[in-house]
């Protein structure tokens, strides 16, 4: 395995160039805002997957009103059934501003430096664990487009949290067609509170674009997030 920033070789470290966590991010089971490219005029019934989407936009209204009225109790994360290996944390690299960070696999994604070591923190078979909002919402797309792994992208949203279980997520991520691609644009608004703008395409339909706020919250050495809401 590769070490990051010469730390402990059991985790991939990228530094925070603040050195606080301003939180934004996840994104997921929070799909549910209207697509800018939807039309006046009727249309076919939609694709499953955004009927799902739209399905869970009650839960980031949700999960909104929570961040609002209360603050989320973090639960740890726990290592996959038999695996007691330690946790994979993910912070921001030098390079990468806290203001705005650039993830996905879309041809043309202006991806911002270290997303070689993101998409390896996804792929491995550890707790994962964000340091830093804008890398919490970059890992739960990546698990939920790259990995196509619910558990994984649930990995980095509190436990209280509004917002999907492993089951719904995988759920989600089922319905889409395996060779979807994205971009996603995570700037920070505030401590805590990030825009998110995901561009998804799926093979035969236009690009549809999902525009979100996700909130964070630091805790046990790490940053997970605790609501989604769809603009």
């Amino acid at each position: 395995m590769n070490d990051i920033d010469d730390r402990m070789p059991d985790q991939v470290i990228l530094d925070d160039p603040t050195g606080e966590a301003v939180g934004l991010a996840h994104w997921l089971a929070t799909r549910a805002n209207t697509p800018d490219n939807a039309t006046e005029t009727a249309a076919p019934t939609a694709p499953a997957h955004r009927r799902w989407r739209a399905a869970v936009g009650g839960t980031c209204a949700v999960a909104l009103a929570a961040a609002v009225t209360a603050t989320a109790h973090h639960s740890p994360h726990t290592a996959p059934s038999g695996h007691a290996a330690s946790p994979v944390i993910v912070a921001q690299t030098p390079a990468v501003s806290a203001v705005s960070l650039v993830s996905g696999d879309s041809a043309g994604c202006p991806r911002s430096s270290g997303e070689a070591d993101l998409l390896a923190a996804v792929s491995r078979a550890v707790p994962l664990q964000a340091r830093g909002g804008a890398q919490a919402v970059a890992l739960f797309e990546a698990a939920y487009f790259r990995a196509r792994d619910g558990g994984r992208a649930r990995q980095v949203v509190a436990a209280s949290a509004a917002i999907r279980d492993a089951a719904g997520i995988q759920a989600g991520i089922d319905s889409l067609p395996a060779d979807t691609t994205y971009c996603v644009h995570i700037d920070a608004l505030a401590a805590g509170l990030y825009a998110v703008e995901i561009h998804e395409s799926s093979p035969g339909e236009p690009e549809t674009v999902w525009r979100q706020q996700i909130s964070t919250n630091d805790g046990d050495g790490h940053t997970m997030i605790t609501a989604i809401t769809p603009l």
